[in-house]
């Protein structure tokens, strides 16, 4: 495997961040991360107005818990339909739905309806980061462009938090909650038309449109996740991940007041550490670009996220907990960008944003889970050891989890020399990468002696071979063709027209191949239209090249005779 160097992640970064389609990708999920967080701080507020704390609770339950329970569901469209088709659509709809709130508040049609209004609005949203996440893989066009993805997504998200809640906060003290609405409902609509693209005849893009939908469907990404011997475990990571955050927003108001006897902004500052501290750990994050292996940096992130919140507790001092705040915030972003990363490497393509989905209505219920344990946590363990318990949670499920998470990668890890070879064909030039990183970690390498055959004409064909090392000589009907060498693929005819092999290939020399077999092969082609036309295109035209071959053998006999 290649030395990992200093110069990769910027590298990535760099690459993120000139390509077009990324960058009005992250551009437009910038608009909506600020949205989301901006129409949530505008409808808790109002809520708060009229009728204090209880109905600011009920406020926030009434938008979590529909988003949790309709994410998983309704992200089957990012995996039936082109999620570049997809995103766009998303976005049109929050504007709709948030256009029609701001109807709502000004006809002045009182709270209950207003809260339908907002959680229509929390429902839409909870569809972006799932169709988002599945999307992002195909922009990539490396493994460490993948990763730099996600840190500069996850960076994306902790400006929002910041950001968000700051101009919510700006236009209400100016304005209401129905401007905030009206704000962000334009905002949605500038981000549908940065991430729209003409439809494009051959049906490429991930998530190739399937024309049967059932809700059976959805059940596929539980088969998945259940196939996948970390998808769970993934799963679980990212779940207890926002427990904490869901519970870490009402301590901030106990470490303010009871514990640090700060004033009525202090609660603000607390979270705004995290905030300041998520921001700093998705940029450092770019970092873990070019590393194959994450395993390791998702442990470190489960005990930077827990143990520092944990020790904030047993401050009394507001700057040492604004630090340790920050530090737990920097963990956070270092988990979400690891456990990303790795759900897209392995988890499959036409189930990822379903899966996506999942994590999106458990992240929500977690959430609203953490903020309504907290007062239970409070009267059993008291101030100090509400957040020893909170803080624990992360790293207590890393010490339980440390033999799987050593074998992570791995299984998530794709062979360097055999994704590289692969990358390099035409045909699997149009996949996204994680997909072709599964076909590597698929490909077993063999070796031939030489003048020992690896194929013979008219064998039954059960594999696809990738050239390493050596060469190859290659017969059709006795007559010599083109030899192979590295960097050469033979054996697609058979396996994509489904008829005996097409030729005989022996070895000249001492050879290494990558052989991958016959289903991860049609079904990784199958996936994409374009690499299907570009492997078929590749078919025929060694296949006309052999019955070329045979009707010059058939013209050459008939002139002996």
């Amino acid at each position: 495997m290649p030395a990992f160097t200093a110069h990769e992640p910027l590298r990535a970064l760099r690459t993120v961040l000139a390509a077009r389609a990324l960058r009005r990708s992250l551009l437009a999920y910038l608009l909506f991360n600020t949205a989301e967080w901006a129409v949530w701080v505008a409808i808790l507020v109002y809520a708060y107005e009229k009728g204090g704390t209880t109905a600011a609770a009920v406020a926030s339950l009434i938008q979590l818990l529909p988003a949790a329970a309709a994410a998983p569901l309704v992200a089957l469209m990012g995996d039936r339909v082109p999620r570049e088709r997809v995103l766009p659509r998303i976005y049109w709809i929050q504007s709709a739905t948030m256009a029609l709130t701001v109807l709502l508040f000004a006809g002045n049609c009182g709270l209950p309806l207003i809260l339908i209004g907002a959680a229509l609005v929390s429902v839409t949203i909870s569809l972006t980061r799932p169709v988002y996440l599945a999307a992002l893989p195909a922009f990539a066009a490396t493994p460490s462009q993948l990763t730099a993805a996600n840190s500069v997504s996850t960076m994306v998200e902790s400006i929002a938090v910041l950001l968000g809640p700051a101009v919510a906060a700006a236009i209400m003290h100016v304005a209401g909650p129905l401007q905030v609405f009206g704000v962000f409902a334009v905002g949605q609509l500038l981000a549908a038309l940065l991430v729209r693209q003409p439809a494009r005849r051959d049906g490429s893009g991930a998530g190739a449109m399937r024309p049967r939908m059932s809700l059976s469907d959805w059940t596929d990404s539980l088969v998945e996740l259940r196939a996948q011997p970390h998808g769970i475990l993934l799963l679980s990571y990212v779940g207890i991940s926002y427990l904490l955050v869901g519970m870490a927003d009402v301590l901030a108001v106990v470490l303010a007041f009871e514990i640090l006897s700060l004033g009525p902004a202090g609660p603000g500052v607390l979270i705004s550490a995290i905030g300041f501290g998520g921001m700093a750990g998705a940029g450092a994050s770019i970092l873990l670009a070019g590393r194959r292996r994450l395993g390791a940096a998702l442990a470190g992130s489960l005990l930077v996220a827990g143990v520092p919140f944990a020790l904030t507790g047993l401050t009394s001092h507001l700057l040492p907990a604004v630090l340790l705040l920050a530090t737990a915030g920097a963990g956070k972003s270092f988990l979400d960008v690891a456990a990303r990363t790795l759900l897209q490497r392995s988890v499959a393509d036409d189930v990822l944003a379903r899966v996506f989905g999942l994590q999106e209505g458990l992240m929500l219920l977690a959430m609203a889970t953490g903020a309504a344990v907290v007062p239970l946590m409070v009267t059993v363990a008291g101030s100090r050891g509400a957040f020893l318990v909170a803080g624990l949670m992360l790293p207590l499920l890393a010490v339980l989890t440390w033999r799987r998470l050593e074998s992570i990668d791995a299984e998530a890890a794709a062979p360097s020399r055999s994704l590289i070879l692969l990358l390099r064909l035409p045909m699997f030039g149009h996949l996204p990468v994680p997909v072709v990183e599964r076909l590597a970690r698929h490909c077993v390498p063999v070796e031939f002696a030489p003048g020992e055959p690896v194929i013979r004409q008219g064998d039954q064909a059960g594999h696809f071979f990738v050239v390493e090392s050596g060469q190859l000589a290659v017969m059709v009907d006795g007559q010599p063709r083109p030899s192979l060498g590295p960097g050469d693929a033979f054996g697609e005819i058979a396996l994509m027209r489904a008829v005996q092999r097409t030729a005989s290939v022996t070895a000249a020399s001492s050879v290494r191949l990558w052989m991958l077999d016959h289903e991860t092969f049609l079904a990784a082609i199958a996936g994409s239209r374009r690499a299907e036309m570009v492997a078929t295109r590749v078919a025929d035209t060694r296949l006309a090249a052999t019955q070329t071959t045979r009707a010059e053998e058939r013209n050459y006999r008939n002139r002996r005779r």
